[in-house]
């Protein structure tokens, strides 16, 4: 299947509180996943921010890079210079790749990586794919090297903290955790949301002003984007942004205004009133349909951050919680 693939390039702050991870009865309550996943056997790997994105370090025969760690991309992706410094004996694989706004490339090369390292994890051979008009190099002051995708983040159980910028990985072949995790996630008041593939990416089902319909869950995106077209009518006042702006992959461009809703339940969790991105994305990858319903745009960074955002990329779940003091320092933020 293809997923859609974007790098939105967006500041946008985020919180830095933290919150307590407590272990008791059964099912342990976890709010914090840390130490919890390491005794499952799990590497940590932490991430750094830049411009609202998840970088991730990793060594590629050798040779580091960072990695925007990007649960929108169906497979992993690094620039073509970076492919061809490292050498790999590639095969041309015909098929569309489209960014947040146009179709990216026809065509992708791919090739094997004999020692794949995210941090102290070695993951050993992993495919990887380039894109000929991929402009998002870590080189000359852009922003990244490439994008570690589901595909990697789903064969290695990768969960995702989405608040405390951490990675946690664990071998293909290990017991799973993920049963364990939800049953203590849940215990510790966070909300479990089913994710559901499907040919337009990893989706989520959000009810917005009332209007029932999906996002794709992606941490690629430094911000939660609507397409203008898709929530027009849906009661959702807007403002101008003074020039925000965001390009995809390709290089492509828009302005980006903010968007204002009453409601928004991402499964049955209650996000408080507050804006969002609206752009014009009808030329990308979404919006389309999914079931009979819209699928509104993506589920970025800045939301999965505020909410304390946990994702289970081998279960296919995420889980979020709402955090008085995050929530209060959030609302300062942006007041």
């Amino acid at each position: 299947m293809v997923f859609p693939m974007k790098f939105l390039v967006v500041s946008v702050l985020v919180a830095a509180i933290g919150f307590v991870s407590s272990s008791s009865a059964a099912p342990a309550r976890v709010s914090g996943v840390g130490g919890f996943l390491l005794e499952k056997g799990f590497t940590r790997v932490p991430l750094k921010r830049y411009r609202n994105h998840s970088q991730a370090r990793v060594i590629l025969n050798g040779q580091h890079m960072d990695l925007v760690v990007d649960t929108g991309a169906d497979m992993t992706v690094i620039t073509p210079g970076a492919m061809q410094s490292l050498g790999l004996k590639v095969t041309e694989h015909k098929g569309d790749t489209y960014g947040a706004m146009s179709r990216v490339s026809r065509s992708r090369q791919a090739g094997d990586v004999q020692d794949f390292r995210v941090g102290d994890y070695q993951a050993g051979v992993t495919p990887v794919s380039s894109i000929g008009s991929f402009v998002g190099g870590g080189k000359n002051g852009r922003t990244t090297e490439g994008l570690l995708g589901i595909d990697f983040l789903n064969k290695h159980q990768g969960v995702i903290d989405c608040f405390r910028q951490e990675l946690y990985l664990k071998a293909p072949n290990a017991p799973s955790a993920s049963a364990a995790l939800s049953g203590g996630l849940r215990a510790g008041g966070c909300k479990e949301i089913q994710i559901v593939p499907t040919n337009q990416g990893l989706l989520v089902p959000i009810t917005l002003n009332g209007h029932a319909g999906w996002l794709v869950i992606d941490t690629g995106a430094p911000y939660t984007l609507v397409d203008e077209a898709a929530v027009r009518g849906h009661g959702m006042s807007r403002a101008s942004t003074r020039g925000l702006g965001m390009s995809d992959v390709g290089g492509e461009s828009r302005r980006v205004d903010m968007a204002y809703f009453k409601e928004l339940l991402i499964g049955a969790f209650s996000v408080p009133p507050q804006g969002i991105g609206v752009a014009d994305i009808r030329q990308g990858a979404a919006p389309k349909m999914h079931g009979g319903k819209p699928v509104f745009g993506y589920l970025g960074q800045e939301l999965l951050g505020f909410y304390a955002g946990v994702i289970d990329c081998r279960s296919l779940k995420l889980y979020l919680r709402l955090d008085p003091a995050i929530e209060a320092e959030r609302k300062r933020s942006q007041s």
